[in-house]
């Protein structure tokens, strides 16, 4: 029968020193995750969510990465991969490699010294970019508020431009009538007398009346026309012709009105 040496026999090879041995790969586990056509946001917390309900062991004793397979593309079908370790096993960090349908895919779990300083870094980042943020929006929003109270300033300065102009355009009618009535030798008489006057004749003069001219003296109203036909046929005034035409062809009606005195200014 063979010698069987003692159980030292089954030991270290001579020479080699136990602290020398390569630590021995930490253990993967990898999971496979098809997921249903969406959109990749849903998809991706299906799958984180498949990947937190079927893990290999309790969740808390293992730290996990979700890894998408192929890129996204409208109604197909996602394909994730879920890797997990140990958290015994990468309490110093671990860099390793998953084999994934016969493809290395490299994966780095960080220690938890270095996660919590990512963390915190990603905390400081997220506050920085958060108050960036803020000051940015703060800013926009002045600018918005001025540009609307300097939109409102011109909006009130336009409009009172506008009515600056109406009312200056309204004293050049009115001096151009004033001058009007000057020009006609009816200084004294109110403008407004004289604009009823015109503003009656126009409205009640037949349509065929050849007027040439118009004339005021005292409380009469006259009107040159040519032809003997009565110009204001339906008047509301009472009008005379009178006994001979001013000129050849050229009769003057006399236009009175039972209130003109009335109407007249002292």
């Amino acid at each position: 029968m063979p010698h069987i040496g003692p159980l030292a026999d089954f030991g270290e090879p001579e020479g080699q020193d136990p602290e020398d041995r390569a630590p021995p790969e930490a253990a993967l586990f990898v999971r496979p995750i098809p997921t249903r056509a969406a959109m990749p946001w849903d998809q991706a917390r299906a799958a984180a969510l498949e990947a937190r309900l079927n893990a290999p062991l309790p969740i808390g004793e293992l730290a996990w990465q979700i890894r998408r397979l192929q890129p996204w593309r409208p109604g197909a079908p996602g394909r994730y991969v879920a890797i997990y370790a140990r958290r015994e096993d990468v309490r110093d960090g671990l860099t390793a490699a998953a084999d994934v349908d016969g493809r290395a895919v490299p994966v780095q779990f960080p220690s938890p010294g270095k996660r919590r300083e990512q963390v915190r870094r990603l905390a400081v980042v997220g506050t920085g970019a958060g108050l960036a943020a803020f000051l940015l929006v703060s800013s926009v929003i002045s600018v918005l508020a001025v540009r609307v109270r300097a939109a409102a300033q011109l909006d009130a300065l336009e409009q009172a431009t506008a009515g600056r102009l109406e009312q200056t355009r309204a004293q050049k009618a009115l001096q151009a009538q004033e001058q009007a009535i000057t020009a006609a030798g009816l200084t004294g008489r109110r403008a407004s007398r004289v604009l009823n006057d015109l503003a009656w004749a126009a409205r009640s003069k037949a349509p065929d009346a050849g007027v040439e001219g118009f004339l005021w003296e005292g409380t009469l109203f006259a009107v040159e026309v040519r032809g003997e036909a009565n110009p204001f046929p339906a008047a509301d005034r009472r009008v005379e012709r009178s006994a001979s035409p001013v000129r050849p062809g050229v009769w003057l009606w006399g236009v009175t009105d039972d209130d003109a005195g009335a109407k007249e200014a002292p």
